[in-house]
């Protein structure tokens, strides 16, 4: 399965503004740190909801 939608936009901006010098390699770094467990804490979530929703059902 692929990324969402809005983590691949949200680190192809990342990636921009380190290739335009808005940011350097260790806030380039940080930034996808913090994204990289943004999108952990999402997988997290709604693997939460599909265990509750099919656990429901019992």
């Amino acid at each position: 399965m692929s990324a969402p939608r809005w983590y691949d936009r949200a680190a192809e901006q990342i990636d921009a503004d380190y290739d335009d010098g808005l940011i350097d390699s260790r806030e380039h770094h940080e930034q996808m740190r913090d994204l990289n467990a943004e999108l952990r804490e999402a997988a997290e979530e709604e693997a939460r909801q599909a265990y509750d929703g099919y656990m429901g059902c019992w």
